[in-house]
C-alpha cells in the first residue's frame, strides 16, 4: 500500500502530540457508529475507537494515534488523523487548540489557515480550524480541517486532509468518520 502524500504530516502530528502512559478512567460509550462504518480500530491507549467504511485502511502512528486513509482514483488520496492525548498540555480549550494546531501544521508545506472557530467536534465543544496546504511538489492543494477538544481530562485532535479539487464530494465521508469516533473514557 502506498503512503499518502499527507502521511508525513500526520506522522509528525502523532509523534508530537502523543504521550506514553496507561489509559485512565472508566469505559463508556461515545458517539454511536453510523451506517456504512463497518470497520473499527482502537487506539493503543484505549481512549478512542475509529469507525470507518471498508474502503479505508487504519493504522497506528506513534504511541496511540490512528491514521485512516483511502487511495482515490488518479493517484490521489485522503487521510484522517485521530489523536487521543491522555494528558493534554493545557486544560484550557483555546490554549490546547493553539498548541496542538501549531504542532500539526508545522510539517504541512505552505499551510495557510483560513479560519479558527468554536465548533462541535464529535459531539463535544471544540475549536475547528480550516486551511489549505500544498503537496511537496506544489502541484496539488489539500483542504485541511482540524477539530480540537477536551473531554474527561483528555485532549483530542481529529483532522483530515483531502485534495481541494474533490473536497465537496469527499468531505461528507471524512466528517462522518470523525463523528462516528467512539470515546472510551
Amino acid at each position: 500500500m502506498r503512503k499518502p502524500l499527507s502521511f508525513i504530516a500526520l506522522l509528525a502530528l502523532a509523534l508530537l502530540a502523543c504521550k506514553k502512559g496507561p489509559p485512565s478512567g472508566s469505559s463508556g460509550a461515545g458517539t454511536t457508529t453510523t451506517a456504512g462504518m463497518t470497520q473499527s480500530f482502537p487506539s493503543k491507549n484505549g481512549l478512542i475507537t475509529a469507525h470507518y467504511p471498508a474502503e479505508f485502511a487504519a493504522s497506528t502512528v506513534g504511541t496511540s494515534s490512528i491514521v485512516v486513509t483511502r487511495n482515490l482514483p488518479g493517484g490521489l488520496d485522503e487521510a484522517l488523523a485521530l489523536v487521543p492525548i491522555e494528558k493534554p498540555i493545557s486544560s484550557d480549550l483555546k490554549e490546547f487548540a493553539r498548541v496542538i494546531g501549531a504542532a500539526e501544521v508545522k510539517e504541512l508545506h505552505g499551510y495557510v489557515e483560513s479560519s479558527s472557530l468554536p465548533a462541535t467536534c464529535a459531539g463535544r465543544p471544540g475549536i475547528e480550524t480550516t486551511g489549505t496546504w500544498k503537496s511537496e511538489k506544489g502541484s496539488l492543494t489539500y483542504l485541511r480541517k482540524g477539530c480540537h477538544f477536551l473531554d474527561n481530562g483528555h485532549g483530542y485532535s481529529i483532522s483530515y486532509s483531502v485534495p481541494s479539487t474533490i473536497a465537496a464530494t469527499e468531505e461528507p465521508t471524512l466528517r462522518a468518520i470523525r463523528e462516528a469516533t467512539q470515546f472510551n473514557r
